[in-house]
């Protein structure tokens, strides 16, 4: 649309054919050979009209095809073969709403325009005469504020009138949408017609060589008498068939055998040096030039004399395409074949060579290319020759006149001077580098033909020139008097591969070091740590206009002097050390350096460490030397008290972080040994010391350990304890020595920064004791505890302790070796239980270890493990007991024992005893729980001591009256086998049998199994399931009788019982015996029990046998139990102690006859 006209006359608007994108015909028919395909790509658009409202919406999709649509309606009353065109209408709303919004967006813009321009209005001195008229204002503002509105009033109307002229044709667009779809059919149509007269003539002409020869009888009659005729060419009008896998197989085997005979046997001596290494795969020839090409090649005919012919090439290097391309491809194949057929392979070895030696130049200049538009841009210059490349560097680091630097690529030929071109030696790419405007021929570039990388070479020759920098300044620096005497330190690094890597480093003062590095890319020189030393130092290395490598040298040593006085106090403080003031007189020092040297002493304290204490640095020509000291503080004058010689450095010290670290590690490890050795002085320990050896420290801090005895450790009070335990023996699991070694600090020596002193450093120390016999360990994990750990390799226990700087660490140390002391206790008192017990977790804090339930002869079910923990967190072991343990009914008893002196071995081994004892009781209970009501009977179980149970049985008499049956469960030793004895309390032979006499004699004059009754009584091996058997078979004869059973009624009850008691069996019944003394070393107790097991009996409840150990152990814990335990809800009253000792001694009822159990 024009931007508005000068009048307001209407345009010719009808000589335009396309109005508001309705008659917009398809100018591009123009007779190109795809019309038909722009054609039907228009018509596939989306049927919308550019008038709103006018034209109604077709039914269907614009774009389907013939005969595809449903409703025969159209928005052009056309037919569904004449297609719709819709592609580049736009609605006529459209074009007014933005006619509208550009109109007031004009109209703003006029009105801010005239608003803007300045002008003065003529001044009217009164009013006018006569009432006439105000004269025109013809100033310049007023003006061009007309001129403005009346352009912005002509635009405006001109675009309008454009909008009506629209507007009217609008209502002509049916018949126009319509002439433009018929326009675009006939079109098409005639196109078509066009294509298919020129089919038709081609057709025509074509045919004229399909006229068929005169008919050949020779050959007819040949084919029809033998059916072919060998000179008949193949026609290829029928296919063949295809080939099958077998023949394909076989044809591609034949091609390379026949391969393989012409290379290895009639070509071998015509193949070039080069080509040697080749292979023969899928019927072609693979020949590879490492780092170069790879070129396949393949027959035609079997004649040896017959050319090679080109089958692919690849590229050997890299970066490199995949594959060639197409299009360059044709031309190798075309050259390549001329080649084998006129001169053979090495023409073509020859061609391939020197076209890969061209590319590879291309590459590196397209790779220098790329780096001069990019990271390297302003400071490469690419200049490709003859088959060669120069890339010139740094062209920023230097003036337009000054000598240049650069690298150049190129071909050189393999031919010596002065001879003839060596067939094994061909041309070759070669680097050569230029330095100043001179080629330097003494040094070699790093150029990996196979792996091109133009960055790379470049590197490569750069790093040379910085390196030739680097060295000149460090060969004259070495020269100077101060670094012949190795006062300071200097370190030339050079990479012969990354220029960043070559530096030149020199120390500058205390901590820090000043380093020398080259730019790569621009050449400019760059001083590390960044300060305003350096910079200066950089501005005259970069601009003075002189070469590096001779002025790098005042720079440096201007720069190491701007660093020496403050980075000492800066850095210090950073890791908190402050400096003080001196705290001592000038006297007090000399005293200490002895020297008659000028020095300056520079005083540290470090925050945690002490308000006493106090580093010192003198600084002479003499040497550094650091000093701790502790100054103590008299009424008017404050005086060293203690001083040490710190060994830190040698020469000027590295004020890095990781000296101050270890300064603050020496000195809180020197006072912590100091506060050490003053706590042993007092307590009166003697003690050694040593140079430790391995230990985590670094090598600079030596401190050394100390040599304790073990058993003057142990000797040491607990902190619960009232009264010293004085002189211990020295543990048997342990050698009689404590190596002490101060292990560091427990966290970064600079953490505690925000207590600002007050808080003291917190140390470790680490402890080693040495054990006596490793296999005891075994069975202890590497980490014993958080602060334990042991090696098993080495047999130690290692033992952390943490404190503060000066605190002694000794009560720590003695808790900790109690604490194993008492953990090789419980090992060992596991590991007497015979292997019932297994050890689950195991640390100084608790230990988790399970055994095996018992359960009667015959039951299904099978044995639970129980899990018991011993936790040792406090000063007395405590045992914990999960919910239903049978053991749960002595807990407090069990634990009284766990803390007496050798209690834990008894204590493992009682667990194993009286399991079978209290599994019994436990089932006792069970059965009483549902008769106590009805017949007012119960039963009690009493511990008398440690082998000595009492069943109290309560019944209800026929006259109302209570009786009471009290059966003695003890223990007894016959041949070094322990035993449980049941039998009746007080039953003597002088007294009346009553009916309870005669239901026990049912059980005791019979047996079960692993139980024997001996008339009066009856016995079962200790630990084994017999005592469980014997009690529950005891507690069924009294339950029945007490429930109205008859002696029968009895019988029948122990008969059907799971583990069924034998009736008059007594003769018959085998008891267990101990092994034989040569069988006795491989079974875990000496007395095991029965050779063979009972196929009722589960694995736990036939290795349960007492030692004899266990079984001496028990009686002579006796004594210990402190006051009978009931185990049920009431407790019984413990008998006199006479009545006690006298019932334990004398036979009850019948004499005790020696058995032998099987």
């Amino acid at each position: 649309m024009e931007n508005g006209m000068q009048n307001g006359t209407r345009s010719n608007h009808d000589r335009e054919p396309a109005m508001n994108g309705v008659g917009g015909e398809q100018r591009a028919l123009d007779g190109n050979s795809d019309k038909m395909t722009s054609v039907s790509a228009q018509a596939t658009g989306p049927p919308v009209n550019g008038i709103v409202g006018h034209v109604p919406k077709s039914d269907g999709p614009p774009s389907a095809p013939y005969g595809a649509r449903t409703n025969p309606n159209r928005m052009n009353d056309l037919p569904d073969e004449v297609n719709h065109i819709t592609q580049g209408f736009i609605p006529l709303s459209t074009i007014l709403v933005r006619l509208a919004q550009a109109t007031h967006d004009d109209l703003q813009k006029a009105i801010v325009d005239s608003a803007n321009i300045k002008w003065m209005p003529a001044a009217i001195n009164g009013g006018t005469p006569n009432g006439a008229d105000l004269p025109d204002d013809n100033s310049e503002g007023n003006r061009k504020r007309k001129t403005t509105l009346l352009r912005f009033a002509q635009d405006a109307h001109a675009k309008w009138v454009k909008a009506l002229v629209i507007t009217d044709w609008s209502r002509k667009a049916d018949a126009v949408s319509k002439l433009i779809d018929l326009k675009a059919h006939l079109d098409g149509k005639r196109m078509m017609f066009d294509f298919t007269q020129n089919d038709l003539i081609g057709l025509k002409r074509d045919l004229t060589q399909a006229r068929l020869p005169r008919p050949d009888l020779k050959t007819a009659l040949q084919i029809l008498s033998t059916g072919e005729a060998p000179w008949i060419p193949e026609p290829g009008y029928i296919t063949p068939p295809p080939l099958t896998a077998e023949e394909q197989i076989k044809w591609v085997e034949e091609l390379n055998t026949l391969l393989s005979l012409r290379l290895n046997l009639d070509d071998y001596s015509k193949i070039p040096h080069q080509f040697k290494d080749f292979s023969i795969e899928s019927g072609r020839v693979t020949f590879r030039v490492k780092g170069e090409f790879e070129v396949d090649l393949t027959i035609a005919d079997e004649d040896f004399e017959k050319q090679f012919w080109f089958i692919d090439f690849r590229f050997a290097f890299s970066p490199s395409t995949a594959r060639v391309d197409n299009r360059l491809m044709n031309v190798l194949e075309a050259r390549v074949n001329e080649l084998l057929g006129t001169d053979g392979l090495a023409s073509c070895y020859n061609f391939l060579h020197e076209f890969v030696l061209t590319h590879k130049i291309n590459e590196l200049k397209r790779q220098a290319n790329e780096l001069a538009r990019t990271s390297w841009t302003g400071n490469l210059k690419v200049e490709p020759l003859n088959r060669a490349l120069a890339i010139q560097y740094w062209t920023g680091r230097y003036g337009p006149n000054a000598p240049k630097s650069w690298v150049m690529v190129a071909v050189q030929s393999g031919k010596p001077a002065g001879g003839s071109q060596d067939a094994k030696h061909p041309s070759r790419l070669v680097a050569k580098w230029y330095r100043d405007n001179k080629e330097i021929k003494d040094v070699s570039l790093d150029f990996n033909v196979e792996d091109l990388s133009a960055e790379g070479l470049l590197k490569s020759a750069i790093s040379r020139h910085v390196e030739h920098i680097l060295s000149s300044v460090h060969e004259k620096l070495a020269a100077a008097p101060r670094f012949v005497r190795k006062e300071t330190f200097m370190r030339l690094n050079v990479s012969k591969d990354e220029p960043l890597d070559s530096f030149l480093q020199m120390q500058l003062g205390p901590k820090v070091n000043v380093t020398l590095v080259i730019e790569p890319v621009t050449g400019f020189a760059a001083v590390e740590p960044h300060t305003k030393y350096a910079l200066q130092g950089e501005s005259r290395l970069n601009h003075g206009g002189k070469d590096p490598a001779e002025d790098g040298v005042y720079c440096l040593e201007n720069i190491r002097w701007g660093y020496v006085i403050d980075e000492f106090n800066r850095r210090g403080k950073s890791t908190g050390w402050n400096m003080t003031k001196n705290p001592i007189s000038g006297e007090e020092v000399k005293r200490v350096i002895k020297t008659r040297e000028h020095y300056h002493p520079v005083f540290f304290q470090r925050q945690g460490l002490g308000q006493d204490w106090f580093v010192m640095m003198t600084l002479s020509l003499s040497g550094d030397e650091w000093w701790l000291i502790q100054v103590k503080q008299t009424e008017n004058t404050r005086s060293i008290a203690a001083h040490l010689n710190l060994q830190l450095t040698k020469g000027q010290p590295d004020l890095s972080d990781t000296f101050w670290d270890n300064l603050t590690l020496f000195a809180a490890g020197i006072i912590s040994h100091y506060g050490e050795i003053g706590q042993l002085h007092n307590i009166g320990i003697r003690y050694k010391t040593r140079i430790a050896t391995g230990h985590p420290m670094p090598l600079e801090v030596k401190i050394p350990s100390l040599l304790l005895g073990l058993s003057d450790i142990l000797s040491l009070p607990a902190p619960e304890a009232d009264e010293p335990v004085g002189a211990q023996p020295q543990p048997s699991w342990a050698e009689d020595k404590v190596e002490i070694i101060y292990n560091g600090l427990r966290h970064s020596p600079s953490g505690d920064a925000e207590s600002g002193g007050r808080i003291p450093l917190g140390t470790t120390v680490v402890a080693l004791v040495q054990v006596t016999d490793r296999a005891k360990f075994k069975q202890l994990p590497a980490q014993v505890d958080k602060d334990v750990s042991f090696n098993k390799r080495t047999g130690q226990f290692r033992f952390l302790m943490r404190g503060s700087v000066g605190q002694p660490i000794m009560e720590q140390l003695a808790e900790h070796i109690r604490s194993v002391d008492r953990l090789v206790a419980l090992l060992e008192a596991i590991r007497s239980a015979r292997g019932s017990m297994k050890v689950v977790e195991v640390n100084l804090r608790r230990a988790r270890f399970t055994y095996p339930d018992v359960q009667p002869t015959g039951s299904s079910e099978e044995p639970r493990q129980w899990t018991a923990i011993l936790d040792m967190s406090a000063s007395k072991a405590r045992l914990v007991l999960e919910q239903g343990n049978p053991h749960l009914r002595l807990l407090n008893y069990l634990n009284k024992l766990a803390n007496t002196q050798g209690g834990l071995t008894i204590l493992m081994a009682y667990l194993v005893e009286i399991l079978p004892l209290l599994k019994a009781a436990d089932y006792i209970d069970e059965k009483w729980a549902g008769i106590g009501d009805e017949s007012s009977a119960h039963v009690t179980i009493i511990p008398r001591s440690a082998d000595w149970f009492v069943y109290r049985y309560e019944l209800q008499g026929a006259n109302g009256q209570t009786r009471r049956l009290c059966l003695d469960l003890r223990s007894r030793n016959r041949e070094e086998t322990g035993y449980w004895m049941l039998r009746r309390e007080n039953a003597t032979p002088d007294r009346e049998e009553d009916d309870l006499d005669k239901v026990l004699r049912k059980v005791f004059d019979n047996s079960g199994d692993l139980w024997r009754g001996f008339s009066g009584s009856a016995a079962a091996v200790q630990g084994s399931v017999g005592v469980l058997n014997m009690l529950i078979a005891t507690d069924e004869a009294v339950r029945t009788h007490t429930q109205g059973g008859d002696l029968a009624a009895v019988e029948a009850a122990l008969k059907a019982l799971p583990s069924p008691v034998r009736i008059s069996e007594v003769a018959s019944f085998p008891m267990p015996q101990p092994p034989p003394p040569q069988q006795q070393d491989r079974r875990p107790s000496q007395s095991q029990g029965p050779q063979d097991r009972r196929p009722s009996q589960t694995q736990g409840q036939q290795d349960r046998r007492p030692s004899q150990s266990v079984g001496q152990s028990i009686q002579d814990r006796r004594q210990s139990m402190g006051q009978g335990q009931q185990m049920r809800l009431s407790q019984a009253a413990r008998p006199p102690q006479g009545q006690r000792q006298n019932s334990s001694n004398k036979a009850s009822g019948t004499k005790d006859t020696p058995f032998v159990l099987d």
